[in-house]
């Protein structure tokens, strides 16, 4: 069985580190109009993406892992 054993954080803009919680959501709050946000395990991390809200009040995303044992 494997168990996640490492914390999931949400980076962004390379500043700003949010946990992720299992089944809970984190509210993000952004002012710039392109954000570029990075999942991370501590030791993984996702390639840079960037996320456009010019008009979009608005924006869901959900974030998985492959090696958690649900």
């Amino acid at each position: 069985m494997l168990l996640r054993f490492l914390k999931i954080r949400v980076i962004i803009d390379g500043m700003f580190i949010y946990p992720l919680e299992r089944s809970k959501p984190v509210v993000v709050s952004v002012k710039a109009a392109r954000t570029r946000v990075v999942i991370t395990d501590g030791y993984h991390y996702t390639k840079p993406m960037e996320l456009r809200l010019q008009n979009l009040q608005v924006h869901y995303d959900k974030v998985g892992c492959v090696i958690e044992d649900d």
